[in-house]
């Protein structure tokens, strides 16, 4: 795999530079655009470190060093990918199947692995060696998973989409709780609390499994179908605190600053206090079907079928909109500069205008964004890429 680097340096007048991206021999090489707009670029520049060939590829975890993808290497395989900053990979092979996604999250040398039942196959919380590949356990589930597992030492906690939150100890069940007929959004764990909202998809009694349904403890303080956003204790799964909100959690959840921060099914983002769950502030016609948002200290950027929206995350004000709406409301942040999905591009915007400072045309469309320290993943129907942020010296 060839490394590219691209250095401009100060003031840029519509440079643009094609790349062609060599593959492995049985996979079709690709051209890549870089392109810089009339804006002054000072500081920091992009450079392309790696493409992994793909077929419709999918972000599923991130840890310190790597981040987790499905559909690597094989159309339709049973592969978790784990890809390093520096281009090489660890493929872990889990079950076969015919289509299949998994929630993960690592602990040294060891990974967890969930279904999400797309696959319809298996259902099973897999302990998979990350050095062997070997599966070191397997735990059948009664229904399919919702967020990656949250682990904590010893003990692995599991969300299930028949509404039940399940603590484990190897195959020991520490604790359990239950929304009866809802399912849980994507866990979040910070500070010895763990965090989560309602989510909508599944609205049928849970059917439980004998080994562990004695040790769930039935939600009933709101109606069964009440929106709510949770904070248990994670040693024991007691309620700390539970919050009524004005539809159920439609994507993934962010902390920053004490502030959690949600999208909703009905377009809106909300911000509560991690302590008591107050709600901060709330700001519709925000998000789209997937719900995804991109937010730090000083910006949150939202994108829908209205348009792209960014955010002052600490009160929920307006800094500035755009036409532009990115793909699957795909949405990324990193210091100054902001990030949406425009088709086939990865467009760079500032923060604090708006106005387009790079773009980078990845050659197919769709996919999402992942930005994990100065790296920034994006996917497209058929590809994985990372860049890095470099100061320029």
């Amino acid at each position: 795999m060839n490394t590219i680097t691209i250095c401009i340096i100060g003031l840029i007048a519509s440079v643009n530079a094609d790349l062609l991206v060599d593959l492995p021999a049985d996979q079709e090489s690709i051209y890549v655009n870089i392109s810089y707009d009339l804006i002054p670029f000072e500081e920091y520049y992009p450079e392309l470190l790696w493409v992994k060939s793909a077929f419709w590829p999918g972000i599923i975890g991130y840890s310190e060093d790597c981040v987790f993808c499905s559909g690597v290497n094989r159309w339709h395989s049973s592969e978790i990918s784990i890809l390093f900053a520096d281009g090489s990979e660890e493929v872990l092979h889990i079950v076969p199947g015919w289509q299949h996604n998994y929630y993960v999250a690592m602990q040294d040398d060891t990974l967890y692995a969930i279904s999400t039942g797309d696959d319809h196959l298996s259902m099973d919380l897999y302990t998979v060696s990350i050095s062997t590949g070997d599966i070191l356990r397997s735990l059948y589930m009664p229904a399919p998973a919702t967020s990656s597992p949250i682990l904590i030492d010893d003990m692995v906690i599991v969300s299930l989409l028949d509404g039940n939150l399940i603590a484990l100890k190897q195959d020991t069940v520490v604790w359990g709780y239950t929304l009866n007929s809802l399912s849980t959004g994507p866990m979040l764990l910070h500070d010895s609390i763990l965090l989560f909202g309602t989510n909508s998809s599944y609205t049928e009694p849970g059917h439980h499994l004998e080994w562990y349904s004695k040790y769930l403890v039935s939600e009933r303080d709101f109606r069964i179908n009440e929106p709510s956003f949770f904070a248990l204790d994670p040693e024991n799964g007691e309620l700390l605190w539970r919050t009524h909100l004005t539809d159920h959690v439609a994507g993934p959840t962010s902390i920053v600053d004490g502030t959690i921060y949600a999208s909703l099914d009905d377009g809106s983002i909300i911000a509560l206090d991690i302590e008591s769950g107050d709600l901060r502030w709330q700001e519709h016609d925000c998000v789209g079907e997937f719900g995804r948002f991109g937010i730090s200290e000083d910006y949150l950027l939202c994108s829908s079928d209205k348009g792209t929206r960014c955010l002052d995350p600490t009160d929920g004000r307006e800094i500035w909109s755009s036409d532009l709406v990115s793909c699957d409301g795909s949405a990324g942040v990193w210091k100054d500069i902001v990030f949406i999905l425009d088709g086939l591009i990865l467009v760079a915007l500032d923060g604090n205008t708006g106005d387009k400072l790079w773009h980078f045309n990845r050659g197919w469309s769709n996919g999402e964004i992942l930005v994990h320290g100065d790296l920034i993943y994006t996917t497209s129907q058929r590809h994985v890429f990372c860049l890095e942020m470099k100061p320029i010296d």
